[in-house]
C-alpha cells in the first residue's frame, strides 16, 4: 500500500474534521442535543454503516468531495452536539456523553473520509501516468479492501463501545429531558 499516500489522505481529513468541529462548537445552539441514553446495538451500527458505505462510494465517484462534504457534516453536528451538552449539563456531563465510543468513532471517520480521497487520489494518480493496467487496479483493490476492513472493524467497536460502554460512563449528576 502506498502507505504514504494515505497518511496524507488521513491528516488532510483530520484537519479539515477539527476546523468543522471547531465551527460547530462555536454555534450558539437554539436547539439541544439530548443524547439517546439506551441506545440499541443494531440501529448505531447500521445506521453508521450505511452513512459510511455511502460516503465511501460517493466520495470515490466525486473525486474526494464527498469526503469534505461528510467531515463537515459530521464534526460540525458534532461540535454543536458538545456544545449544547456543556451549555445544557456541564463540560463532565458533555465529556462522559461521548467519551467512551467518541475516540474511536472520530478515527473511523477520519478514516472513512481518508479512503473515499485516497481511492480518489490514487484513481487520478493512475490517470496522469497513463497506469491502466491489470496491476494497478489488483493494486488499489487489494489497498481498498484492507482499508474497508480496518473501517469495519473501527465501526463495529464504536457501536459496541456506544451501546454498552457509553450509556454508563455518562456523569448522571444531570438528569436529561
Amino acid at each position: 500500500m502506498k502507505l504514504k499516500m494515505f497518511s496524507i489522505c488521513f491528516i488532510i481529513c483530520s484537519a479539515i474534521g477539527i476546523v468543522f468541529f471547531f465551527l460547530g462548537f462555536l454555534l450558539l445552539p437554539k436547539e439541544q442535543f439530548s443524547p439517546d441514553l439506551q441506545p440499541s446495538f443494531i440501529t448505531i451500527f447500521s445506521t453508521n454503516f450505511e452513512i459510511h458505505f455511502l460516503t465511501i462510494v460517493f466520495s470515490i465517484i466525486s473525486f474526494g468531495l464527498f469526503s469534505i462534504i461528510f467531515l463537515f457534516e459530521q464534526f460540525f453536528y458534532l461540535g454543536f452536539a458538545f456544545h449544547s451538552l456543556v451549555t445544557k449539563t456541564s463540560l463532565k456531563t458533555a465529556y462522559s456523553y461521548f467519551a467512551g465510543h467518541g475516540i474511536v468513532e472520530v478515527i473511523n471517520m477520519f478514516l472513512t473520509a481518508a479512503i473515499g480521497l485516497y481511492v480518489s487520489v490514487y484513481i487520478i494518480i493512475m490517470i496522469r501516468k497513463k497506469e491502466f493496467n491489470k496491476n494497478s487496479f489488483i493494486t488499489l483493490g487489494k489497498n481498498l479492501l484492507i482499508l474497508l476492513v480496518i473501517d469495519l472493524m473501527l465501526l463495529l467497536i464504536a457501536a459496541l463501545l456506544e451501546t454498552y460502554l457509553s450509556p454508563s460512563l455518562v456523569d448522571k449528576s444531570y438528569i436529561f429531558s
